[in-house]
């Protein structure tokens, strides 16, 4: 297996890994969730011979890396028509930044390309955060084990055990037809989100459904932001919950669009702004992204409980009207907004067809 997403790569462990994982693998602190918080005490000559017994079809272990680093292993095990898959990011700088979940994404397609029916896989039951991200993706929990097992400490530990099939699977990165992906904003795509920015700065251009980003000369700050109003108790009092989305160009990792979707509206929002705020990248204009962009986030909006969006633009602004139009708007009217001074078209999509 070798599959690359952005700054992401998961290949093939080889004997030349075995090194690096002898090194994660006899570090407790880094495998106490497995439930060795003293470290398996292996050698890289046992890995690297172990290794070589792996093959596609039955098992294999795998190397996660960033940017050419490694920072964690991978691994599955058919059996039947399922297989069984592990994760673990040990390098902690890259830890809680979105990037797991991508990784899961993309090996748990790869197995069903593959012809795998059925994903398996468990957790610590003292592991929520791993859980949340397992339900996110579409896993269904299928039973707890109290007590089941011990760790090398003889403390009992109990497990979760989650099932995935492909027709749950809930990616974190969506594939469109036209080689782009529609993901929320993680640290593997720092640089590309600056780019973003500065070619709005360049072409002095609004940046619309884009978390204000332009304000924010960080890019790390800006995701630290965006996370913060995905949740509601973090939100501030006059802003509502959001979730960020960026616009990948699979072929070289540009972000090329970013769409933001409010889960509901307030006062200003239901007058003026709408459900959704979308901009393409100046640079990136005319080649249907914000099209695009915009049929593929309307799903996401049905799975997570939107029934019909509000969307508006401004009366002169015929690239955003015929996107709208294109994607199911239907023009309810045209109202002033005085801050701005401007003349507002609405739109409402009705996601009742959307699949």
């Amino acid at each position: 297996m070798d599959v690359t997403c952005g700054q992401i790569n998961i290949r093939n462990a080889e004997a030349g890994d075995a090194e690096q994982l002898a090194e994660w693998w006899n570090d407790g602190a880094v495998m106490a969730h497995a439930g060795f918080p003293l470290g398996l005490g292996t050698t890289a000559q046992r890995i690297a011979d172990d290794l070589a017994t792996d093959d596609d079809r039955r098992r294999r272990r795998l190397m996660l890396r960033f940017e050419d680093e490694p920072i964690g292993e991978m691994s599955y095990q058919i059996k039947g028509d399922a297989a069984e898959i592990g994760i673990k990011i040990c390098n902690a700088a890259y830890q809680e930044q979105g990037i797991g979940r991508t990784a899961l994404s993309m090996l748990i397609r790869a197995l069903f390309d593959m012809g795998v029916l059925r994903i398996v896989l468990d957790t610590n039951l003292s592991n929520t955060r791993a859980q949340h991200v397992y339900e996110k993706l579409g896993f269904r929990r299928v039973g707890v084990r109290m007590n089941s097992w011990a760790d090398q400490l003889g403390r009992l530990q109990s497990a979760v055990d989650y099932e995935l099939a492909e027709r749950d699977f809930k990616p974190h990165m969506q594939t469109a037809e036209n080689g782009m992906r529609l993901l929320e904003p993680t640290r593997e795509y720092l640089r590309q989100i600056e780019a973003f920015r500065q070619d709005f700065i360049d072409a002095e251009g609004s940046a619309e459904g884009s978390g204000t980003l332009k304000r924010f000369a960080d890019a790390e700050e800006w995701l630290a932001y965006v996370k913060r109003l995905k949740n509601a108790a973090e939100v501030p009092p006059d802003m509502v919950p959001a979730t960020q989305f960026i616009y990948v160009r699979e072929r070289d990792g540009a972000v090329v669009g970013m769409i933001q979707v409010r889960s509901r509206l307030n006062d200003l929002l239901a007058q003026y702004g709408g459900h959704i705020g979308y901009s393409v990248c100046p640079s990136e204009r005319r080649r249907g992204y914000a099209d695009a962009m915009l049929r593929a986030v309307l799903p996401w909006c049905k799975a997570n409980g939107l029934d019909r969006l509000l969307l508006c633009c401004a009366e002169d602004n015929e690239g955003s009207r015929r996107v709208i139009l294109k994607n199911g708007g239907v023009y309810e009217a045209t109202v002033h907004e005085p801050k701005k001074n401007v003349r507002l078209q609405r739109y409402w999509i009705d996601l009742e067809g959307i699949k």
